[in-house]
């Protein structure tokens, strides 16, 4: 299979690998659809991200969907030719975050793309079957790689404790802000108030929901805020 390795800062290549063989407790995921996060250009950029650093040959990658191709245990809850989404971290399940049910603070996570785990950038992926997602056939594969990023929207909603009816400030309309949009318009919100400098982002944003948008250059950002909440 060809696999996407980052040897470092700018530059990647392309590398015939072996596929991975299935294992117990394991999934065979063949990649279909794979998003870009800000962190995957980030490590092409600087070939860093704090402590995260490539010193060899790294598969990036962590936004993805696919079809399940071979299943390493009987009592998995998959079948062969599943649609799924592919949840990047696999937490330790033994500390104290993962025993009381917070396994996204889990200080041992092998997030994938992050070194020194492999990500997705590849054909294939063996995953752990627990952090599998099905997708139903309403659901394509570009919108199944993107409930990664969606996930992070959803977790701000809650907790920035929104309820139906609440004014939201969202600052930035990069993918995360305007998920941020949408989930903030599916929670209820009144009003949805975007700062972003970006003109088709700006744009962006209005088409998703928000009903007021605003570039932070221009000075007047308290201001326009205090205008339009009253």
């Amino acid at each position: 299979m060809k696999a996407a390795f980052l040897r470092r800062a700018g530059d990647l290549y392309l590398e015939e690998v072996a596929k991975p063989a299935c294992v117990a407790g394991s999934i065979l995921v063949q990649v279909k659809e794979i998003g870009v996060c800000g962190s995957d250009l980030h490590y092409y950029n600087d070939g860093r991200i704090g402590d995260h650093i490539v010193t060899a040959p790294h598969i990036l990658g962590h936004e993805a969907s696919g079809i399940v191709e071979e299943i390493g245990m009987d009592d998995s809850g998959f079948t062969v030719g599943d649609r799924v989404s592919i949840e990047p971290g696999i937490p330790c399940m033994s500390c104290e975050s993962c025993r009381e049910g917070r396994y996204n603070l889990c200080v041992d996570v092998r997030f994938s793309g992050a070194p020194p785990y492999h990500g997705m950038f590849r054909e294939y992926v063996l995953h752990d079957h627990r952090f599998l997602h099905k997708l139903p056939e309403s659901v394509s594969f570009t919108q199944g790689a993107l409930v990664e990023p969606l996930a992070v929207a959803h977790n701000a909603m809650r907790k920035a404790a929104l309820r139906a009816g609440d004014t939201v400030m969202i600052t930035g309309a990069g993918p995360i802000g305007l998920s941020c949009v949408e989930m903030a318009r599916v929670a209820g919100a009144a009003r949805i108030l975007v700062s972003e400098k970006s003109a088709h982002r700006r744009r962006a944003a209005l088409e998703l929901g928000a009903d007021f948008v605003l570039d932070p250059d221009e000075g007047q950002l308290l201001s326009a805020i205090r205008d339009y909440t009253g």
